[in-house]
């Protein structure tokens, strides 16, 4: 089994072909616009290649990407944006940002409340008193509702591939796993593991760090969010 993303870089477009990252983009501004956020200084976690940042570089030129893959940071061919290879539970920095954001449900990679509790932690170490912390997480009804659509096989660019998607409800872990045939016939695997928490450990986990919720929507609106929601957009500042 292989590090997550070391094959399926290669492909990584061709699957998310129907994601709307400039929608995704433009509510990340909205949401930068609604909490008069003051400053340029804006960072993204778990980037990826960059899908989002791509679309937000014109607005933010001095934005930062980060993630753990290096392979999918090498895919974005967008040359204004900074790019860092790095863990989210420990961003290098020194400096304190103004905006930071994930989006896509990266945060349910972190697999126990312990990493929930790193990463805020140490996001809270590069925020002031005026910054703010965005990211999305997909809940349990996202998961039931999409796991078969995510069972599909292909071809892209002469590499072959088969995703096998599953949800355990006992465990609460979505798996999906990829086999990836390269064109010298070389096979390669990936598993792929997110902790689907409830609505509610975000919340209590939260309420043991010293970052607060200052708001929850449902994702892409500015409604609040619930338990019955299959995303939520959580925004979070320090607590003074």
């Amino acid at each position: 089994m292989n590090p997550q993303y070391s094959y399926l870089a290669d492909i990584y477009s061709h699957l998310m072909k129907l994601i709307n990252y400039k929608d995704w983009a433009t509510y990340i501004s909205a949401l930068y616009d609604a909490f008069d956020i003051k400053g340029d200084k804006i960072l993204e976690l778990a980037g990826g290649q960059c899908s989002v940042s791509r679309y937000l570089v014109k607005k933010y030129p001095k934005i930062i990407s980060t993630d753990l893959s290096l392979q999918m940071l090498k895919n974005c061919n967008e040359s204004r944006i900074v790019k860092v290879c790095c863990n989210m539970l420990a961003p290098p920095f020194k400096e304190q940002f103004d905006y930071i954001f994930s989006t896509f449900d990266s945060v349910n990679y972190l697999l126990t409340e312990d990493h929930l509790r790193v990463l805020f932690l140490s996001v809270s170490e590069i925020m002031h008193k005026n910054s703010y912390f965005t990211f999305d997480v997909s809940l349990e009804r996202n998961s039931i509702k999409y796991q078969k659509h995510l069972n599909r096989r292909g071809v892209f660019n002469g590499i072959k591939y088969i995703q096998k998607s599953n949800y355990n409800r006992e465990e609460r872990i979505h798996y999906n796993d990829f086999q990836i045939e390269l064109e010298n016939g070389q096979i390669y695997e990936e598993q792929h593991k997110q902790k689907i928490y409830e609505f509610e450990d975000y919340f209590r986990i939260l309420e043991e760090t010293n970052l607060k919720v200052v708001a929850c929507f449902d994702s892409f609106t500015f409604d609040d969010a619930n338990h019955k929601t299959e995303r939520a957009q959580f925004i979070l500042k320090k607590r003074v």
